[in-house]
């Protein structure tokens, strides 16, 4: 069996504690952290030129039984001039998130930031899933250099009163 392009990455609740804290001091060793592992994420994100879209959506044509394996050569092109780019995402599922719903389990759906771009799919939230499949791809256009941080958030979708935020994922 090939192995999976997708990346898992665990998605933590929690935070670095400070190691001049008062309280690290006494209770937790130098440098710990009280992060705790609530849910995955997998994911494949690809960010190529416009110029070479054309050959890459050739070449995964070709190939549509297999995901993409494509690296741009940057290595000859000037960073300091602005470069039109897509930022291709591919989002499958979650796992084990968090309730959020006091009688039942999350409601999740997907937000998606990118520069300007500000994707919402809260009309797709899926009822009572702690493990959503999304099976979503996403090609968004951005500027390089500019404001490209990637974010994605997963939100719990509630009839009556504000959504929650669930989790939030950041290229930071």
């Amino acid at each position: 069996m090939d192995e999976s392009p997708f990346e898992e990455i665990p998605i933590y609740r929690g935070k670095k504690l400070a190691d001049d804290n008062f309280m690290s001091k006494i209770f937790k060793k130098k440098g710990e952290t009280d992060f705790q592992e609530v849910g995955i994420f997998k994911a494949m994100i690809d960010v190529i030129s416009e110029e070479d879209k054309l050959r890459y959506d050739t070449k995964f044509a070709a190939i549509h039984k297999k995901l993409p394996q494509y690296f741009v050569d940057f290595k000859d092109q000037d960073f300091l001039q602005k470069h039109n780019c897509v930022v291709r995402l591919y989002i499958i599922d979650a796992g084990d998130l968090v309730d959020k719903d006091e009688d039942s389990n999350s409601d999740p759906y997907l937000r998606i930031k990118v520069g300007h771009v500000d994707i919402n799919e809260k009309d797709q939230w899926q009822l009572d899933e702690p493990n959503p499949k999304f099976y979503k791809s996403y090609e968004i256009p951005i500027v390089l250099p500019g404001a490209s941080q990637l974010t994605i958030q997963i939100w719990d979708h509630d009839d009556f009163g504000r959504d929650d935020l669930i989790r939030i994922m950041s290229s930071e």
